[in-house]
Order: structure tokens, then C-alpha cells, then sequence
């Protein structure tokens, strides 16, 4: 898994930011989540293959 590749919005840069960014970090952000999500429920679902 990759880490976020992003830097970190400050609140001050977030306001300054047009509506079609932030509508596209966000669109991004939950893309990310749900990866997240994906690869945590692949993994628990995965047969345990220690042995």
C-alpha cells in the first residue's frame, strides 16, 4: 500500500481553494478510502497461510 501522496491541507489553504478542487480532493480522498477499505477486506478475507 502506498502512502498518501499528498500534502497535508491546512484549513487556510482548504478555504482558499476553487470549489472544483476541493471537489476533486475529495472525489480522491474517498477513492483512497475505499482502496483502503478494498485491500483491509481482501486481507480478512484471505486464508490464513502461515504455517
Amino acid at each position: 500500500m502506498h502512502t498518501w501522496p499528498y500534502d497535508t491541507l491546512t484549513p487556510e489553504v482548504w478555504a482558499a481553494l476553487p470549489a472544483d478542487d476541493k471537489a476533486m480532493v475529495e472525489a480522491l480522498t474517498a477513492a483512497f478510502i475505499a482502496e483502503v477499505e478494498r485491500q483491509r477486506a481482501a486481507r480478512l478475507q484471505a486464508p490464513d497461510t502461515d504455517d
